[in-house]
């Protein structure tokens, strides 16, 4: 039987990573996107980036906030879906992700999500769930914690943070994984490409359903 993260305690934790500037040392800036690693000490490095995305926020949270956009923004994922809706704040997502040259990795995850005319943000943390099994040709990873947030900085620029960190499992090891993890923020930088492809404030289309096998 599932037992899903009481929501205050995980909003709770992922604010403390958005925001705990004790926990994190600056490692570089990358196109823009500022690169931080967690100062405590784990097995998997903590990851934490911040950007400006030079688009209003409402633009961005359109995009940021469908999971089924994620693969055309995110080369590394194939398919993001809603597996179970509590409601408009909880849910069940299952994320594929291409792990090439190793297995891919999947990841089944609670997901909270809190929305206001100025801010979104996004906190996820692995769990079982009957409606997302592992299945074969994927490795099915633990997300100790992820998030998005978003803030508007004006009307034309809104800041993103990304955090997480990640376990890929399998047979991957701890280097590798640590290497794939600090090069995560960069989806902030990606997800302003594919911005920059839109023409205004129009609506992306869906992506269609991605079937692996």
């Amino acid at each position: 039987m599932t037992t899903y993260p009481q929501p205050e305690e995980l909003m709770a934790k992922g604010m403390s990573w958005f925001e705990d500037e004790s926990r994190w040392k600056k490692v570089k800036t990358q196109e823009g996107v500022d690169i931080y690693e967690g100062t405590e000490k784990s097995r998997f490095r903590q990851f934490r980036g911040i950007g400006i995305i030079n688009k209003p926020f409402s633009q961005v949270l359109k995009i940021l906030n469908d999971f089924s956009l994620r693969p055309k923004w995110n080369d590394k994922v194939i398919v993001a879906e809603v597996v179970e809706k509590f409601d408009d704040d909880h849910m069940i997502i299952h994320v594929k992700f291409n792990g090439s040259p190793v297995t891919h990795r999947d990841f089944c995850c609670y997901a909270l999500t809190k929305i206001t005319d100025e801010e979104f943000i996004e906190i996820e943390t692995s769990v079982t769930h009957e409606k997302c099994p592992e299945e074969k040709g994927f490795v099915r990873a633990h997300a100790e914690i992820t998030g998005n947030r978003l803030q508007k900085v004006d009307e034309n620029n809104t800041r993103m943070t990304y955090m997480g960190q990640v376990d890929l499992a399998g047979m991957v090891p701890t280097f590798i994984a640590n290497i794939v993890n600090q090069g995560q923020p960069m989806v902030i930088a990606a997800l302003q490409k594919y911005l920059d492809t839109l023409p205004g404030d129009s609506e992306a289309e869906p992506s269609p359903s991605v079937d692996p096998s």
